[in-house]
């Protein structure tokens, strides 16, 4: 196997020179840095935004201008801004906050583009039927149903709403989604708003450019196209790392000769083990080969391939111990089934998140919520209002008064509950004696709430929520408060296809506790997408397609343990993207997480024929692949 190539760490010095030369404000040019994983692509975009706030700051002050910055996440963009002193010359945001900040104002085109986009989606739905009776045709009737009533009430809505953090939830809200439509639609249709676009913001720098949204990315390649000379795109990327349908693709070539197009080539966050193995993987993509720095240690990489019949706790503990032996690291064991720190545990990336929700034990949970009639999306960033109720609220509550921690106790009422309102302790503090009594009455309904967990007794949610609902603790969404009538009217035990909230107050409280802390990044899983830029130093990818259950990606295709399909093959016939593709390009992302030690764990139906083909592919060493007999654990 070939050794990784070592270089001097500030080999990509010139890089930040040839960046900074783009960044003359009365003559810009629009670049797109090519930088891979590891490579400091973060630093590069700070250097740019330092280089302009150095050179420019009198222009922009005086033009009433700013530099905006794109990011993926609030973490990215908070980390940013962050490193940026809060300057207030740089407006930093995620793409929907960016897109909804630039299209708020505009409420008439937002109603006009919204009601083309609706209409278009009932001619949709009215061209596909389903068979009467089934699940999929009783879907497309509410969803008809639903969009007709929306688009009725277009012309009532005074004021478009949009809210990050999916709290909105009136007839006048947009989803994420929408917005990003809205605004790659508003900038193609509407010269005017590219025209603020560039007048606002002379500089845009997007992070991630690879998996921004196709469509918004196409609408601002416009505008800088449109824009020359007078207005300068920065996209931050590498097209290997793009992990997501809607990226764009082939971005690196659909950019024209006037962009400049640097590239990094340091890795700085791996061991040489770990580089020179997703040099291996990206290989047969594209030519960018990264370099090692020579104060990197070795490193260690391993897979290990058993039966999809394997049970996974076994397998997955057997390799938690084989791990520690071979990296001589007992941090791979220490946090053997508990949360974990990024800097001491083992960070386990997984395809799919149902499978942490069966792994951690809130798969019922999961399932249910599934059923909520929502953006799937705000279920899986932990972001769906009628579920922020339980995991932001009454989840911290009782866990602050199991813990006799009065403090946040108290802090979570006066913020959230009624009870402990200004205007509910105002008039209760003016009857004589009557607020000792009041605030009394607070304290015996967490009594009572406590009282639920007596002799290890693991409650419902169902008694959770009803406790709270008629003590007045919270207000309950109001999808939860019908459940609840439902499910008193019935004694707890009929069903209510279109009552998803009757079936998850069905599930235990432990499961939307372990719910509430997965989401919230507090357990040591994670999807292996949504790690995208951040790194661990032990990362363990469990790969499983029998258990995604999806069709996006295969690893058993990219392992060869199966052929691909002879759709697979007209689609790379015709220069179109199969799941071969999606999946190498997974693999890398998962497998440049790691920085010191990286365990590849394959459930696949050959393991076997998965072990020589890996080998032929020059990714792992005989010594680094072991295959599992399950009667030998």
């Amino acid at each position: 196997m070939p050794e990784s190539i070592i270089a001097d760490p500030d080999t990509d010095d010139h890089v930040e020179e040839r960046i900074s030369s783009c960044l003359n404000i009365n003559s810009p040019r629009s670049f797109f840095l090519y930088a891979g994983a590891g490579s400091g692509k973060t630093r590069s975009l700070v250097n740019a935004v330092r280089y302009i706030l150095d050179n420019h700051s009198r222009e922009l002050m005086l033009r009433g201008q700013s530099i905006a910055v794109i990011t993926y996440t609030n973490a990215a963009a908070d980390e940013v801004a962050r490193r940026l002193d809060y300057n207030r010359l740089v407006s930093v945001s995620t793409i929907h906050s960016f897109a909804w900040a630039l299209i708020r104002p505009f409420q008439d085109d937002i109603r006009n583009q919204l009601g083309i986009r609706l209409a278009k989606f009932v001619q949709d739905l009215e061209a596909k039927s389903s068979r009467p009776g089934t699940k999929a045709e009783a879907t497309r009737l509410y969803n008809l149903e639903k969009t007709k009533k929306r688009i009725d009430l277009l012309d009532s809505i005074v004021q478009f709403t949009y809210s990050p953090t999916g709290t909105s939830r009136g007839s006048d809200s947009l989803d994420h989604a929408e917005v990003i439509a809205l605004t790659a639609s508003m900038l193609e249709t509407y010269p005017r708003l590219s025209r603020i676009l560039t007048t606002r913001y002379p500089f845009l720098f997007v992070d991630e450019s690879q998996d921004t949204n196709s469509d918004l990315l196409n609408s601002f390649l416009t505008v800088q196209k449109q824009s020359q000379g007078a207005f300068c795109l920065g996209l931050f990327g590498d097209t290997m790392q793009r992990v997501y349908n809607d990226g764009k693709q082939n971005l690196e070539g659909s950019l024209g000769d006037e962009w400049d197009k640097p590239a990094k080539r340091m890795n700085h966050r791996s061991a040489h083990r770990i580089v020179r193995l997703a040099n291996s993987i990206r290989s047969q993509v594209d030519a960018h080969a990264q370099l090692a720095r020579p104060d990197r240690p070795i490193g260690s990489v391993r897979l290990f391939l058993m039966p999809t019949s394997m049970d996974t706790v076994t397998a997955e503990t057997h390799v938690l111990e084989s791990m520690a032996r071979v990296t001589k690291d007992d941090s791979w064991i220490s946090s053997m089934g508990g949360l974990v720190d990024s800097a001491s545990g083992v960070k386990k990336l997984i395809l799919e998140h149902h499978m942490a929700a069966s792994r951690l034990g809130f798969g019922e949970f999961f399932n249910a919520l599934g059923e909520l009639d929502s953006n799937r999306t705000s279920v899986l960033e932990g972001t769906h209002p009628e579920v922020n109720r339980f995991t932001r609220d009454i989840i911290p509550l009782i866990e602050a008064a199991r813990s006799d921690d009065d403090y946040a106790l108290v802090a979570i009422l006066r913020a959230q509950s009624p009870l402990l309102s200004p205007d509910s302790v105002r008039e209760v503090s003016d009857r004589e004696h009557a607020l000792s009594q009041y605030l009394a009455g607070i304290r015996s309904t967490i009594s009572d709430l406590l009282a639920l967990w007596e002799d290890d007794q693991d409650p419902k949610l169902l008694a959770v929520a009803s406790l709270i609902q008629d003590a007045g603790l919270f207000v309950l969404p109001d999808a939860v408060v019908r459940a609840l009538a439902f499910l008193e009217a019935s004694d707890g035990d009929a069903e209510d296809d279109s009552q998803p909230w009757v079936r998850i107050l069905k599930c235990s409280y432990s499961q939307a506790v372990s719910y509430a802390r997965y989401v919230g990044g507090q357990t040591e899983y994670a999807t292996q997408q949504g790690v995208k830029g951040l790194e661990f130093p032990r990362v363990m990818a469990i790969i499983s397609d029998d258990e995604a259950r999806g069709f996006l990606f295969s690893y058993e295709k990219l392992f060869g343990a199966k052929s691909s399909t002879d759709a697979d093959r007209r689609n790379e016939a015709q220069g179109k993207e199969t799941s071969l593709d999606r999946t190498r390009r997974l693999f890398y992302v998962t497998c440049t997480r790691a920085i010191s030690s990286l365990a590849v764990v394959a459930f696949t139906s050959d393991p076997v024929a998965v072990a020589t083909y890996v080998s032929g592919q020059d990714w792992f060493a005989e010594d680094e692949v072991e295959v599992l007999d399950p009667a030998s654990i």
